[in-house]
């Protein structure tokens, strides 16, 4: 029988001399961002829709969004705008990707994959940034739709 170790463990109290990890890997105060937006026709493609503002430091560790049926359209994606001093760029959808949404029956959910290929995963925001959702479709009837955003701070 083997004993096998995370990355963090390893780096922690195995490997000498100690290998030095960002804190927020192994501990943290974590936050959550929970808001909702009323959607109606009036939302079309390529609106943005600012929903919150991520803080200096936080690295998001998962995001949620639930879009009741919007009619035959309304997609939407999950990402962030370009800090105000241009240093962190926007990416808007870099917590959720439009073709990882699950659209049964029009209504939308969606989650943030836990792989490497997800910018925002693990992410560290060393300016804040807006968190925006992304129109790609018309909606073509209204809903509530509801954003869940978490995230460790120091």
């Amino acid at each position: 029988m083997a004993t096998l170790y995370t990355t963090q463990y390893s780096n922690l109290f195995v490997t000498k001399p100690r290998v030095e990890i960002d804190a927020k890997d192994v501990i943290g105060k974590m936050r959550q961002i929970y808001v909702t937006f009323d959607l109606t026709t009036a939302v079309v493609a390529n609106d943005v829709i600012k929903l919150a503002q991520l803080p200096v430091g936080s690295k998001v560790i998962s995001a949620e969004c639930v879009i009741p049926a919007t009619g035959a359209t309304g997609i939407f994606s999950l990402g962030w705008s370009v800090s105000a001093d241009g240093l962190t760029v926007a990416d808007p959808d870099g917590f959720i990707v439009v073709a990882d949404l699950d659209s049964g029956a029009g209504a939308v959910y969606g989650k943030m994959e836990l792989n490497d290929s997800v910018p925002g995963l693990h992410k560290k925001f060393t300016n804040p940034v807006d968190i925006e959702l992304l129109c790609t479709e018309s909606v073509a009837s209204s809903a509530t739709a509801k954003i869940l955003i978490n995230y460790i701070t120091e």
